[in-house]
């Protein structure tokens, strides 16, 4: 449920204004706002990579049949790692634009993927990071062997019941968080971009 939406939130909201390519002269004789190429930028790609999270949790739930309470867990934390992530990716997007199409399109420069790959991670294990106890736990109910004993080692502690809720509240807010700061930073490398083309 969550790998496959999110890999796409980081491709998509990393090559989406590159991809226009020898064609960003047409954004540029719009009247258009870096306020509104952002939400038009992420909105696309946040659509798309909803729905492939949308058909990852349906065709995992087909094969797996795991409880409601993991199918509704993984969706919420998709949801969040899509929306956070794809608005990291596209303030490095914007900012590493590679617009040549020649030898062949690039749409970020390499430095720039390189750098949204590592942000994107270190975000998505943060917003993730509130469940990794709760994960744990069930490893530890579903385990045999050494493994339990591993388990055992790393979380000796028993969670309580809500711990799961405070933990999905608590990842909510730092997805939040992460996607309001990478919003400024993509609105103001919007704004350098637009003026770089009139001027």
């Amino acid at each position: 449920t969550l790998l496959p939406g999110t890999l796409m939130a980081v491709i998509l909201g990393s090559s989406i204004v590159g991809s226009e390519g020898e064609r960003i002269w047409y954004l540029h004789s719009l009247p258009l706002s870096a306020k509104s190429l952002v939400k038009a930028k992420h909105s696309f790609a946040t659509l798309f990579s909803l729905v492939v999270t949308l058909i990852c949790s349906v065709i995992g739930g087909l094969l797996i049949a795991p409880s409601v309470s993991m199918v509704a867990i993984g969706l919420i934390e998709g949801v969040f790692l899509v929306f956070s992530l794809g608005m990291v990716s596209l303030t490095f997007g914007i900012k590493g634009a590679d617009f040549r199409e020649f030898p062949r399109p690039r749409m970020i420069r390499p430095i720039w993927g390189l750098v949204n790959m590592i942000v994107s991670i270190i975000a998505g294990l943060a917003i993730v990071s509130p469940i990794i106890p709760y994960g744990l736990k069930l490893m530890f109910e579903t385990s045999e062997g050494w493994l339990k004993m591993l388990i055992t080692a790393i979380m000796p502690v028993c969670l309580p019941e809500y711990y799961l809720y405070v933990a999905v509240l608590i990842s909510g807010v730092i997805a939040a968080i992460i996607t309001y700061v990478f919003r400024k930073m993509a609105l103001n490398n919007a704004e350098q971009l637009l003026a770089k083309a009139e001027g």
